[in-house]
């Protein structure tokens, strides 16, 4: 070839020399290419990693990243089926190449699938199997893996990863699916710590209900009817000054309760501030009438 040039991969990455003598320049030339690919393989993982990056700098989005990552493992293996696993507040929630999330089994299920590193899964539970879309008949075609996330000695993430049999995956595959792990850790505590904040924000810690500014982040309700009840407590400074704020307290829990067991689903409750509470309701004007009688009924039971 003329000095001049190029060397394919110096353009791209994924062209190759053609190797087709069987002396020293076949050998370089397949040396070469496996370099490229070598290289390749690199790049393209830290092209996901700095999306991966990118999703933690902003507003943190927890489906699209573990989507980068199943994306890249299903690059790395051809034909492997893969899903993650992210522990929500009630159990184990799917997510899928598209970023779709549904809870698919519970905590102890969870618990079950081994620990933080490979393992193949003799026997796979049913639920596996369906979140990875093989029945069992076509389980057999693959060997499904198990490798989970922890952050500070907890459990947060596992990826479920289905190799078709006879399928390759080196240990280079496998120290990239490690980094990729890290950084779903980094990001799932990130979003948690971004979800806490959020709820200091907005929650009045005493009630658990909406706080002032929670209040206005809610906006009013889309229904084309609604009403706003207000509800405020009479005398309570005297509860506070006479039987001491832990019981004042203990009434605003209270309260709070026998609102949230009273209101419809669809109602916001707030706590702007005070002994003063604030209900959105949708729906007419005389269904309200009848809750603010129930509600005032209720208060006044012990």
């Amino acid at each position: 070839l003329p000095a001049s040039t190029p060397p394919p991969a110096a353009r791209d990455g994924a062209a190759r020399w053609a190797v087709d003598r069987d002396d020293e320049f076949g050998a370089s030339a397949a040396s070469f290419n496996t370099m490229a690919e070598r290289i390749g393989r690199q790049m393209q993982a830290l092209e996901v990693q700095s999306a991966i990056d990118r999703t933690l700098l902003g507003a943190i989005d927890v489906p699209g990243m573990l989507s980068l990552v199943i994306q890249r493992i299903r690059s790395l293996v051809p034909g492997a089926r893969v899903v993650a696993l992210a522990m929500g507040d009630k159990g184990w929630r799917l997510h899928g190449s598209a970023g779709a999330s549904t809870e698919v089994m519970s905590a102890e299920a969870g618990a079950a699938l081994g620990g933080t590193e490979p393992m193949v899964l003799d026997h796979p539970p049913a639920g596996v199997l369906a979140s990875l879309g093989l029945d069992p008949a076509a389980a057999s075609s693959f060997a499904v893996g198990s490798v989970g996330v922890d952050w500070q000695d907890r459990r947060v993430a596992r990826l479920l990863i289905a190799v078709p049999a006879g399928a390759a995956v080196d240990d280079e595959v496998w120290r990239e699916v490690d980094d990729l792990r890290a950084r779903i850790a980094v990001g799932l505590a990130a979003a948690a710590r971004e979800r806490l904040l959020v709820e200091r924000a907005t929650r009045d810690p005493l009630t658990g209900l909406l706080n002032r500014h929670g209040l206005h982040e809610a906006g009013t309700p889309a229904a084309a009817t609604w009403s706003l009840l207000f509800v405020d407590l009479d005398a309570f400074k005297e509860v506070n000054d006479t039987l001491g704020h832990a019981v004042g307290d203990e009434l605003l829990r209270a309260v709070a309760a026998r609102l949230r067991t009273l209101a419809p689903q669809a109602s916001t409750i707030a706590r702007p501030g005070g002994d003063e509470f604030v209900l959105y309701l949708p729906g007419a004007p005389e269904a309200a009438a009848t809750l603010a009688r129930r509600i005032c009924e209720a208060l006044v039971e012990r």
